[in-house]
């Protein structure tokens, strides 16, 4: 029986290992398979290339080491906790975390580690950010729908819990103000909860904080006015057409999301306008879920992350790619950047980086976390 020569087993054992890092970092529907394939060509070419050639570490037999593996090799391909930690600095803000009961958690970017739990006094599970950043909505669990919203300054640390609880399956998300006041949508309509008060304005179940306040879509589908006041915020350039419509702004309020399910195209439609209602990203399919539930959108308009009765989605607008799971391991909650350059991605093993423009899961941290928002700064600093 013919011997196989060393330098070739160590070749193929390369292969293995580069090319299992690059399907750990490109899994999905998205983009990111294909540039995981490229990756995994790539790795063979070059190490097929480099083994024939001795090298000055080769050793009196020709044979060089094995490069040094930088993840645990018992994990399985895919795997998410394959991929690389983020390097101090590398990226910006913070992360709030909550587990399986929705207790806080912590990661500074600055100096990226497992959640570390923290006394906040408030749930983990974020739900919703004001525009200026200054107020979470968090939930006191991951299913927060029926469950009580509790409102908490970053600054201050100062926290309330809501009169009503946070309703209706498929209206959207909360929508908080820089007041705090937080809108919610019940059988009969919305709720605004203010501080002081509870108001039921007119309107539909769409709902976005703008110019301060709580605004809501009317009936006509195009104006939005203050709940407290009345009067027209903004009024869209094109009606919201569809069944079930969702409002969302974008992290600090600089877009509106509007997205409705159409019926003779059983798809969710997305349209993004200005904050001003001018249309910047036309009416277009999104997702084939009737019911939405979350939305987190960048301030760019180009990356857009989505919680539906089909689970969580992340989207990039410009490429039409789309990403569902890491590997086997499904998103079960997102968040986006201040920048909208990357995603973070909570799965039940880590919590993983993924490249806003090519969705492609590039860094994680392991975590067994439940929930994930990415806020600009660790809270009880003043930014």
């Amino acid at each position: 029986m013919a011997r196989v020569k060393p330098a070739l087993v160590v070749a193929a054992a390369a292969v293995l290992v580069v090319g299992g890092a690059a399907l750990a970092s490109g899994v999905g529907d998205g983009s990111g398979g294909s540039a995981a394939r490229a990756t995994t060509a790539e790795a063979v070419t070059t190490t097929a290339g480099t083994s024939s050639a001795p090298t000055s570490g080769t050793t009196a037999t020709g044979t060089a080491p094995a490069p040094p593996a930088t993840f645990d090799t018992s994990l399985p391909v895919g795997d998410p906790r394959r991929l690389p930690a983020p390097k101090p600095g590398e990226l910006s803000g913070a992360l709030l975390t909550g587990d399986g009961l929705c207790v806080p958690g912590l990661v500074d970017l600055a100096a990226p580690a497992p959640p570390e739990r923290v006394a906040l006094h408030v749930p983990g599970c974020a739900v919703a950010q004001s525009p200026s950043g200054r107020f979470l909505a968090t939930s006191t669990d991951t299913d927060p729908e029926g469950q009580p919203i509790v409102v908490f300054d970053t600054r201050t640390g100062a926290n309330r819990t809501q009169r009503r609880v946070y309703g209706g399956i498929g209206t959207g998300p909360p929508a908080v103000s820089d007041a705090a006041a937080v809108a919610t949508c019940v059988f009969t309509g919305p709720v605004v909860e203010t501080p002081r008060k509870t108001l039921r304005p007119r309107g539909t179940c769409g709902r976005v904080a703008a110019d301060g306040g709580i605004a809501i879509l009317q009936g006509d589908r195009r104006t939005l006015r203050d709940a407290a006041t009345g009067r027209t915020v903004v009024r869209l350039a094109q009606p919201v057409r569809g069944d079930l419509p969702v409002l969302a702004t974008s992290r600090t309020g600089k877009l509106i999301a509007a997205l409705a399910f159409d019926v003779g195209q059983a798809f969710t439609m997305l349209t993004i306008y200005d904050s001003e209602g001018r249309v910047v990203v036309p009416r277009r399919r999104l997702t084939n879920a009737v019911r939405v539930r979350a939305v987190v959108l960048a301030d760019d308009g180009r990356t857009i992350a989505l919680r539906s009765d089909v689970g969580w989605e992340l989207f990039n607008l410009q490429t039409d790619s789309r990403l569902r799971q890491i590997g086997p391991q499904a998103i079960v909650s997102a968040g986006v950047a201040p920048d909208g350059s990357w995603f973070v991605a909570a799965t039940p093993v880590a919590l993983v980086f993924v490249d806003a423009a090519t969705l492609a899961p590039k860094l994680a941290i392991p975590a067994e976390a439940r929930s994930v928002w990415w806020l600009s700064q660790l809270p009880g600093r003043r930014g």
